[in-house]
């Protein structure tokens, strides 16, 4: 469903505007009280993500742009290429995994946002594999 553009000489690293709909805030204040609900509980997420209980994790930088893409200079870059450049740099210093993700699918009706759930099911599903065969 979704491809990776191209690979990136760093270590672990690759690479690969619609309106909102009117869910989109809904969501959101959902997905912050989920969020609340969880830290508030007495082992919550807070407790478990401690450093010894994340040894031997793997950390990606993922981003989506369905926007087109062509060279730009310094001075002509828009915020989102910025935005790619920083967070590439940050994968970077912390040795994590960057991701730069073209979706084949879009310019429809569907909102944009949706392609990173997409991605990430893909992702996982990837990841699964690869540790089933060791």
């Amino acid at each position: 469903l979704l491809r990776r553009r191209s690979k990136i000489s760093s270590r672990g690293a690759r690479s690969g505007g619609a309106a909102r709909p009117p869910l989109h805030g809904m969501l959101l204040a959902l997905a912050g009280l989920v969020t609340l609900a969880v830290l508030a509980r007495p082992w919550g997420l807070a407790q478990r993500l401690k450093e010894e209980s994340l040894r031997g994790c793997a950390f990606e930088v993922v981003m989506v742009d369905d926007r087109p893409w062509k060279r730009l200079g310094v001075d002509s870059m828009p915020y989102w290429v910025m935005a790619a450049l920083v967070n590439y740099a940050y994968a970077a210093r912390f040795a994590y995994a960057f991701r730069l993700v073209r979706p084949l699918i879009g310019g429809g009706s569907e909102y944009p946002g949706w392609n990173k759930v997409l991605y990430l099911r893909d992702r996982l599903e990837e990841l699964e594999e690869l540790a089933a065969r060791g």
